[in-house]
């Protein structure tokens, strides 16, 4: 049995749009919402490979989990679709329970939805679309070599707003 979380960066500055998308930094939402997440995810679950994208946002975002040691960062990530993702997980698993990915929207909303409808009530939140920061967990009953999107299922599904609004 392995798990991927997809962990959608933290909500990014646009006060300066000249500024190249690579490296828009977090606006003060952003930093306040990566330390509830960070703190969700290693309260949850226990990555023991983390792949980040390069973009400065997505650095930013990762930089507040416990263990650096685990993290890696890919530019494989920045604007990858939802099946780029899959094999980035496929191919980066190995021995790891647990992979965590950090990146961005198209991809991770589209790889988490078309995951979510084994479960309504996951499928229904949903509908709300994947808010930055953002965090999936997938489970496959197999090897990462093995994981498709027709064999593994969403089986939580939490975002900042509503973690503050359980707070």
């Amino acid at each position: 049995m392995v798990k991927l979380l997809l962990w959608r960066h933290a909500k990014s500055d646009w006060d300066t749009p000249e500024l190249d998308d690579h490296e828009r930094s977090l606006n003060k939402r952003g930093r306040r919402d990566r330390e509830i997440m960070a703190r969700y995810i290693e309260n949850n679950f226990t990555p023991t490979l983390v792949i980040c994208s390069t973009a400065r946002r997505t650095r930013e975002t990762v930089v507040t989990l416990c263990n650096h040691d685990i993290i890696t960062y890919s530019s494989d990530l920045y604007q990858a679709m939802h099946t780029d993702l899959l094999n980035i997980a496929k191919h980066n698993g190995g021995d790891h329970d647990c992979l965590l990915l950090v990146a961005h929207n198209p991809g991770m909303e589209m790889f988490a939805g078309r995951m979510a409808q084994t479960s309504p009530e996951i499928a229904e939140r949903f509908a709300m679309k994947y808010p930055t920061c953002s965090v999936a967990c997938i489970d496959w009953d197999c090897d990462w070599a093995d994981i498709s999107f027709d064999n593994g299922g969403v089986i939580d599904y939490e975002n900042p707003s509503r973690l503050i609004g359980q707070e």
